[in-house]
């Protein structure tokens, strides 16, 4: 029965951030949605660069979608919040979008161009590591997956499937449908195999400072 409530209750936040995600367009760029329960009511925080679209003027559009989700979803007293993203190039489900959105507007040929474009601005960012891989009927490629990568990345263990930022989107085309995955690992991502090297001196003087 608890499990039963719990995959409801999943299924219940999935369909609220699609029903968030449809009230937009590409355009506001939302890098995520999350969900949380307080003692006041159920808390929307949506991640985009740029907020004023969602807010509206004088908040509108933020009422709107309030009383929208209330209504649909019977949420007893959603608060929608808006967070902003500085640079969208650190935010794997904007860049996914964004590729999308240019492959269905430039047309699926530039795709190289669009690729290492996006690759080259995550890492200016300050990312670690970047991988973007667009999959599907691409017109003159040698293959339907390519893979643009750079930077250093986990691919296996706790780190990449829990501290790695990863997404998904999908670029409609005359031929098919064209499947776009982004991952970038941040610069603050902890990796146990990294050791800082402490200098001697550091060491001595740390060991000659008296305990409390």
């Amino acid at each position: 029965m608890i499990e039963r409530e719990f995959i409801n209750e999943k299924m219940k936040q999935l369909k609220i951030k699609e029903a968030i995600e449809g009230e937009f367009t590409k355009s506001a760029e939302i890098g995520g949605i999350t969900m949380e329960k307080t003692p006041l009511g159920e808390r929307i925080i949506i991640s985009t660069t740029r907020p004023g679209i969602i807010i509206g003027r004088g908040g509108s559009t933020i009422k709107e979608l309030t009383n929208k989700l209330k209504n649909k979803f019977r949420l007893e007293n959603p608060q929608i919040e808006t967070l902003e993203i500085p640079n969208p190039h650190t935010s794997a489900e904007v860049v996914a979008k964004k590729i999308a959105g240019e492959l269905e507007r430039f047309g699926p040929s530039r795709f190289k161009g669009i690729g290492y474009r996006e690759m080259g601005k995550i890492m200016t960012a300050g990312a670690f590591g970047v991988e973007i891989v667009i999959d599907g009927p691409i017109p003159g490629a040698r293959s339907r997956k390519w893979r643009f990568w750079k930077g250093y990345m986990k691919k296996c263990g706790f780190i990449s499937d829990n501290l790695l930022d990863k997404a998904q989107s999908k670029s409609v085309l005359k031929k098919g449908t064209v499947g776009i995955s982004v991952t970038i690992m941040h610069a603050g991502t902890p990796l146990p195999d990294k050791i800082d090297i402490v200098s001697p001196a550091l060491i001595v003087r740390f060991a000659k400072t008296p305990l409390p």
